[in-house]
Order: structure tokens, then C-alpha cells, then sequence
């Protein structure tokens, strides 16, 4: 309502309307919350990288490859198409793991 009223010169506080929009950037604005997250701990082979800094947890991100992060989105052509970085890498993971189900499987067999 007071970015609509700033719009119209109308502010309370006598905002612009690019001040009124710029105090309501946390609102609704999660990237970081919703992608700045990572995980450390024995499961994650670190790769001697620092971790990124925010000024803001909630509302920035720094797309990161650091091990335990999200893989950062990107486009990437594939088989003549274009696929997600992400989606790309979903397939590799489920493709080593069916391959050392298949390995673990052939080796039980020939025990």
C-alpha cells in the first residue's frame, strides 16, 4: 500500500517510489534462505574452500559449487536439447549409484 501511495507522491515518510520498493526487499525475497544453504560435516569431503559470506542470510545468495551446496543452475546442452546443471546432476548421482548397485550385486553373485 505505501509503494502504490510513494507512487503517487503520497508517502508517509516521504519516500520515492524506488526508496518504498528498496525497504520491501526482504519481503518475499528468500533466495537465500530458500538456496544459501549448505552442509558441513563427516559426509562432506571439503575441498579447502572458504565459505561464502552474506550481508543478509534470508534474502542473499552467492551461487556457490562448494561440496555440500547446491549445484548453482545453469543451462547446458545435452543430447540436442538444453537441460539444467541441476538436473543433470541428479541424473550422474542416480547413475553412480544404480552402477554400484549393479557392481555390489555382480560381486555378491560371485561370492
Amino acid at each position: 500500500m505505501q509503494v502504490a501511495e510513494a507512487g503517487r507522491g503520497r508517502h508517509p515518510a516521504g519516500l520515492s517510489p524506488h526508496e518504498a520498493v528498496a525497504q520491501t526487499r526482504e519481503h518475499g525475497n528468500f533466495l537465500g534462505m530458500e538456496f544459501g544453504h549448505g552442509y558441513d560435516g563427516a559426509t562432506i569431503t571439503a575441498d579447502g574452500t572458504a565459505p561464502t559470506s552474506v550481508d543478509n542470510a534470508v534474502s542473499d545468495d552467492i551461487p556457490t559449487a562448494r561440496p555440500g551446496h547446491r549445484l548453482p543452475h545453469l543451462w547446458l546442452p545435452h543430447d540436442g536439447t538444453r537441460r539444467s546443471a541441476a538436473e543433470l546432476g541428479c541424473w550422474l548421482i542416480q547413475s553412480i549409484v544404480q552402477n554400484l548397485n549393479s557392481q555390489l550385486f555382480a560381486w555378491q553373485t560371485r561370492r
